[in-house]
């Protein structure tokens, strides 16, 4: 019995070589890695079959929401998140471009579709890009742009280092002029 479960793992792991995109295969290669007692394993395969089902759900049902209202700009941001999931950073910028033109580049959700589009634009290797998206941001309020923009310039980045300890050391009663 040993000899087919190993054959059967075998074959799975060549179905997942070809199509790593297969949950079933995922699914089935985590059943029989619980059988031969290989925990972490089974966890991590069904993990990612959790994961490539639910992605394409949301996907089509956020397409779905776009269907009924192409208006909702938090329907295209939250989009781009599931497209940036499933490596599609292209098709997450159309997205976000649209939430953005929709928003007028105004309140909550444009600061959040600012955010992640900097951020791609980032992985893109587009700094200025960047930037720019991302001061847009932290001026409509988001902090976790401040935060990247941050580490995105080395001198500010050194300055809020050197703030932070400062202020550390006033509330530690360290520093005598605060």
């Amino acid at each position: 019995e040993d000899g087919k479960l190993e054959e059967s793992l075998e074959l799975l792991d060549a179905i997942i070589e070809k199509n790593e995109r297969y949950p079933s295969a995922y699914n089935n290669r985590a059943q029989v890695r619980q059988i031969i007692q290989d925990r972490e394993g089974a966890l991590k395969d069904l993990d990612e079959a959790i994961k490539l089902t639910q992605q394409p759900k949301s996907l089509e049902l956020l397409d779905a929401i776009i269907d009924k209202n192409e208006r909702y700009p938090s329907a295209y941001n939250n989009r781009a998140q599931v497209r940036q999931i499933m490596q599609d950073r292209e098709g997450a910028l159309k997205d976000l471009d649209e939430a953005i033109k929709l928003t007028r580049s105004e309140g909550e959700v444009a600061a959040m579709a600012y955010t992640q589009r900097g951020v791609i634009h980032r992985l893109n290797g587009n700094a200025e890009a960047a930037q720019r998206d991302l001061q847009h941001a932290v001026n409509l309020g988001s902090s976790l742009a401040k935060r990247v923009l941050v580490e995105l310039n080395p001198y500010a980045a050194l300055c809020n280092d050197m703030l932070s300890s400062m202020l550390q050391k006033c509330i530690d009663g360290e520093q005598m002029y605060c």
